[in-house]
């Protein structure tokens, strides 16, 4: 089986939507629907920002994954967080 993870903040955690409707749980019933032999791990974070990521993340790479999605950065524009610092987290 391989491994996806979804590191992000409320739009993959699926803020106000059961764990169900957030897209990561939709993209794997999709590829389960599509016989395909993925498993989705959605380690996002509602509110998460950049500086955040890099501090939940080294326990997730600590296992094998075949596909990693990023979806953090627009908190900390929300927050005026400058470019060069949300670039040097990422």
């Amino acid at each position: 089986m391989k491994r996806i993870v979804v590191f992000g903040d409320s739009l993959s955690e699926g803020f106000l939507l059961k764990h169900s409707e957030a897209w990561p749980a939709l993209v794997t019933n999709k590829l389960r629907a599509a016989g395909l032999n993925y498993d989705v791990l959605s380690a996002s974070q509602s509110g998460g920002t950049t500086e955040g990521g890099l501090r939940r993340l080294p326990p997730h790479l600590k296992r094998k994954i075949d596909i990693f999605i990023l979806q953090l950065g627009i908190n900390d524009v929300f927050r005026g967080v400058p470019v060069d610092e949300i670039r040097g987290n990422l």
